[in-house]
């Protein structure tokens, strides 16, 4: 077979098997709704990093309570950023498709995070196979996170819609990957420690 049909066709592979794997991602979410908060804040589209955070925030200093919240949870906007960030990056040296659940946990509450522990075993199966053969890496970038002015609320539950997009790179025999946009409608919570933490996604 000539090299260069082959390179086409590890390249079609590896594009659905992370188009597939980011997929079967987004579906272990769930689908109830909850009222959100009014006003809008929104935030400068930027890629979110371990040192990342925001000084201004439109909600007054929470009163802390308990251990120091994790960097990224000081307002809803930035956990949404910091979660959507964490839920749709990946890498083929991850070990296992589910270590998304682990990279959320700083950002989620522990309600959820146990939701999220009903998916620990769930397998990737050729799709993750192929993601880690192509040596696969998928990252955010662009995140933006507004709570939307129509949508109801309290001083301690929003809404945020946030979004970003993913690109997702093989080995340097692979083309670059962009798959596209990642978005997600969640329900953050004020906690007693200060921290905001995503309690539910609703979409």
């Amino acid at each position: 077979m000539p090299a260069q049909t082959c390179d086409r066709r590890t390249h079609r592979a590896i594009r659905t098997a992370t188009m597939v794997v980011a997929a079967s991602v987004a579906m272990v979410a769930g689908c109830t709704q909850t009222p959100a908060s009014p006003g809008r804040t929104g935030s400068a589209a930027r890629t979110i990093s371990a040192s990342s955070s925001r000084s201004a925030t439109p909600f007054p200093p929470p009163k802390h309570t308990g251990a120091t919240p994790a960097a990224g949870t000081s307002n809803p906007v930035d956990a949404a950023e910091h979660w959507l960030a964490a839920y749709r990056g990946m890498s083929w040296t991850d070990g296992t498709p589910t270590a998304w659940i682990a990279r959320v946990r700083p950002y989620v509450t522990a309600t959820l995070d146990s939701q999220d522990e009903q998916y620990a075993d769930a397998g990737g199966g050729a799709d993750w196979q192929a993601f880690v053969a192509g040596q696969c890496t998928s990252t955010v970038t662009d995140l933006g996170a507004v709570i939307p002015s129509e949508s109801p609320g309290t001083a301690t539950a929003v809404n945020v819609e946030v979004t970003g997009t993913v690109h997702t790179a093989c080995d340097a025999g692979q083309q670059a990957m962009p798959i596209g946009a990642a978005s997600a409608t969640l329900v953050v919570i004020h906690l007693s420690d200060g921290s905001w933490r995503v309690d539910q996604r609703l979409y």
